[in-house]
Formats: C-alpha cells, sequence, structure tokens
C-alpha cells in the first residue's frame, strides 16, 4: 500500500508539473487541473495573415487515464476528412476533465 501511495505522489507531482503532460511547440502553457478546455491556433511555414478557406475540416483523438487512446488529429487527416487539398488555416483545441480524460482535436480551413 506505501508503494502505491508513492507511485501516486511521484506521478502527481509530475502531472502538476506538467512534465508527463505532452505539450506541442504552439500550445499554450496555461491549463487547469480540475478542467481545461482551450483553443489555439497553428502556425503554417511560409503563411502569414491567412484568411479561413470554404471548406472546414477536422480530426481528433481521445485518451481516457492514460492507458487507452483513439484516434488521429493530424492535420493531414482533417485536411482529408473535409477533401482540403490546400490548407489556409489551422486551429487546436484541448479538453481535460480530471487528468481521466483528454481530446485533441485539430480544425482545418482550406480549399
Amino acid at each position: 500500500m506505501k508503494k502505491i501511495i508513492i507511485v501516486v505522489m511521484c506521478m502527481l507531482m509530475l502531472c502538476l508539473t506538467s512534465c508527463v503532460i505532452p505539450i506541442a511547440e504552439s500550445t499554450p502553457l496555461a491549463g487547469g487541473l480540475i478542467y481545461s478546455n482551450m483553443r489555439f491556433s497553428g502556425k503554417l511555414p511560409n503563411v502569414e495573415n491567412a484568411q479561413p478557406g470554404p471548406k472546414r475540416g477536422s480530426s481528433e483523438m481521445s485518451e481516457v487515464l492514460w492507458c487507452v487512446t483513439s484516434g488521429n488529429a493530424s492535420i493531414s487527416q482533417a485536411a482529408r476528412n473535409a477533401g482540403i487539398s490546400k490548407i489556409k488555416t489551422v486551429e487546436f483545441e484541448y479538453v481535460n476533465v480530471l487528468l481521466v480524460y483528454q481530446k485533441y482535436t485539430t480544425y482545418v480551413t482550406g480549399e
């Protein structure tokens, strides 16, 4: 029982310092331990002041207790889902509930 408590405390310390939470380069470093719902834009190379395109696609992946993960939240999958060949803008959304359930969604617009 003592070992379990020590392991849980170590994992909690790592989570609170964001050492085990995957953070992309463009991800804001804010987030709540109990609940988070963040949406932020991504950067595309060689694109400045891009306006959203007429088509919009999304892709997502979800995770439960860091044990079960499913889905494909890639930019290319979001573009394929909407039939987009030229991507204009990219946005990401991250939802977290008590670190038990997490969902990553990628949104793209384009032609």
